[in-house]
């Protein structure tokens, strides 16, 4: 019993420790939320406190905030630039005028792939890989994207899946083709925005034979691909359904489809072996860190939580840099108000955090 106690003695003397350490270093626990207003960069407390403006960014646009929530990108003059999270530093890494948008950081935050706008010398267009510290800058001019195309990176961090001219590639980050995946019938149901499995054995993607977004799975090893969900509804909008998202562990896919009935999209959740589940309406569906739950944008622009019944869990997933340090909350804009908003997912309690047309970077942590 003495020993119990004197070691309980010691973990909360570590604990008071630890707070007392914060409190003079004037550092947060929990973090601060980086976003953008009316052309600067502001940081906030969790609980509202202790807003701040950082710099002007009126030059940039696209920021994007790196995974390891370290850097930031940002397109300035059509050059790309890597600055560290407070803008400064900024670094020209692309060295040449031709960059058309940002379209993701590498899940290490160590690259950045961008479309690259047509010049006189490549008038279609072209991919650019390129690494945060100005070294390398990959051309890959066997690939035309769109400047919002959907491009899927694998577990390893070593390639990209993309979709060109109907046809399903993997290539490599040094710009090298791997594969090219399917046949002349995958080419025939139109496929688009791919997403790889956290396993890196799989790669989903929509399709758009008739105009649907339905939802078809490839296995990378046997080319062998199947359909998970086949809508009978036209999509309503013209912009084409997003990527369907791979729960943590891999076992099922979070994905949105249009309803006929309804101004919101249906909200669906489909394990790989077919069992579909419908879960409400929404927009822009993904997945909690655990699995257990299901988050999508509203019509007003609110997030909306689902339960999913199943618990999942990848060790080597990189999480997104919108959610807290402890992982239990997210902080997040509300594209219709412009606001910026915190959501406590266990207990599914939203809170108001700032306006004046804001936008959400990321969390960062202290």
């Amino acid at each position: 019993m003495k020993i119990r106690n004197y070691y309980l003695f010691i973990i909360i003397l570590i604990i008071c420790i630890n707070s007392l350490s914060m409190k003079v270093s004037g550092k947060n626990s929990e973090g601060r939320i980086l976003f953008t207003s009316q052309g600067n960069l502001w940081v906030i407390n969790p609980d509202g406190t202790k807003e701040e403006k950082i710099c002007d960014i009126t030059d940039y646009r696209e920021l994007l905030f790196s995974p390891s929530k370290k850097k930031l990108a940002g397109i300035k003059d059509n050059d790309l630039f890597i600055m560290n999270w407070d803008g400064t530093g900024g670094l020209n890494v692309s060295k040449s005028p031709e960059i058309e948008c940002i379209n993701s950081f590498s899940p290490d935050g160590d690259k950045v792939i961008c479309a690259v706008k047509a010049t006189m010398e490549d008038t279609r267009g072209f991919l650019g890989i390129i690494s945060i510290n100005g070294t390398t800058y990959v051309k890959v001019k066997e690939f035309m994207i769109t400047p919002k195309q959907s491009i899927s990176w694998s577990p390893d961090k070593q390639r990209v899946t993309l979709i060109v001219n109907n046809k399903l590639y993997i290539m490599s980050v040094r710009g090298e083709w791997v594969k090219n995946l399917g046949d002349e019938n995958l080419q025939k149901i139109n496929p688009y925005n791919p997403s790889w499995s956290p396993d890196g054995k799989r790669i989903a993607f929509r399709a758009n034979k008739s105009g649907t977004g339905d939802l078809w799975i490839i296995n990378i090893e046997s080319e062998g691909h199947r359909s998970l969900y086949i809508s009978k509804v036209l999509s309503k909008k013209s912009e084409l359904p997003r990527a369907a998202e791979w729960s943590p562990g891999g076992e099922a896919l979070v994905f949105e489809a249009p309803n006929q009935n309804s101004k919101e999209n249906n909200i669906y959740m489909v394990y790989v072996d077919g069992t579909l589940k419908l879960l409400g309406k929404g927009y822009k569906p993904f997945w909690s860190l655990d699995g257990k739950k299901i988050l999508c944008e509203s019509e007003e622009g609110k997030l909306r939580v689902f339960n999913t019944g199943i618990y999942s869990y990848s060790s080597s997933r990189n999480y997104p840099p919108f959610w807290s340090p402890e992982f239990f909350r997210l902080a997040y804009t509300n594209p219709v108000k412009k606001e910026i908003w915190i959501l406590d997912i266990e207990k599914n309690k939203h809170k108001f955090l700032t306006g004046r047309n804001s936008k959400v970077l990321g969390w960062l942590e202290d």
